[in-house]
């Protein structure tokens, strides 16, 4: 009983809270009053930014979530093999989890930054383009995904306790059939990590809809 009572005043009343506010004109400082569908005509007939930013979204979840499903089930893997000190190493990739994402903003601001930001010092001194990651519309879409891709921590140690599950027999007996690490990995550990990548790619599209902070502070 305890348990529906917090469903309900956490979860299914600020749903359909927000839900009954779409029809309102509501300012904060005055009661809500009733409009109708006039909020959903002007948003989806009259405002060109709402469908700039759908694309937007939708182009950023897109790249996003396949980059962090490749990065941090590559890291999971690297961070699973028995070598000395791995610990220290699992806390240091988890690290920037822990930062807040107006903080990370802010770091990747300066990292980011056209005149004197150590990644195009990088790319100069390597002779490549260095450019206004920040101002060019051309390029403030990658920031933002490499912004993304900092804080992995969640969903390596998701794939590194999947990666814990696997049976050590199966990869054994495969060794001892002569598969190679690539075979193994594609045909047992892949297909036994599905469960987890199923979970860390809908966490990963939640999250990628949720992204505002970043945005706004680099934006700003």
């Amino acid at each position: 009983m305890e348990t529906t009572f917090y469903v309900a005043l956490w979860l299914i009343y600020p749903v359909f809270g927000t839900l009954a506010l779409s029809f309102t004109e509501y300012n904060i400082i005055k009661p809500p009053e009733f409009i109708g569908l006039d909020n959903f005509r002007e948003m989806f007939l009259h405002d060109p930014a709402y469908w700039i930013a759908v694309r937007n979204t939708v182009i950023y979840a897109g790249a996003s979530v396949v980059l962090r499903l490749v990065f941090s089930l590559s890291l999971a893997v690297v961070l699973n093999m028995g070598v000395r000190g791995i610990s220290v190493y699992r806390v240091l990739f988890y690290l920037p989890a822990l930062v807040p994402p107006v903080v990370a903003a802010i770091i990747f601001l300066f990292m980011f930054n056209y005149t004197n930001g150590p990644i195009n010092a990088v790319l100069g001194s390597l002779g490549l383009p260095t450019p206004d990651w920040l101002l060019d519309p051309n390029w403030a879409m990658p920031a933002l995904i490499i912004l993304g891709l900092w804080p992995l921590g969640i969903e390596v140690l998701v794939f590194l306790a999947g990666l814990k599950q696997i049976p050590q027999d199966l990869l054994d007996a495969a060794a001892t059939d002569g598969a190679s690490n690539f075979r193994r990995f594609i045909g047992i550990t892949i297909p036994l990590l599905t469960p987890v990548i199923l979970f860390n790619l809908v966490t990963g599209v939640i999250y990628s809809f949720q992204v505002f902070a970043q945005a706004l502070v680099i934006g700003d």
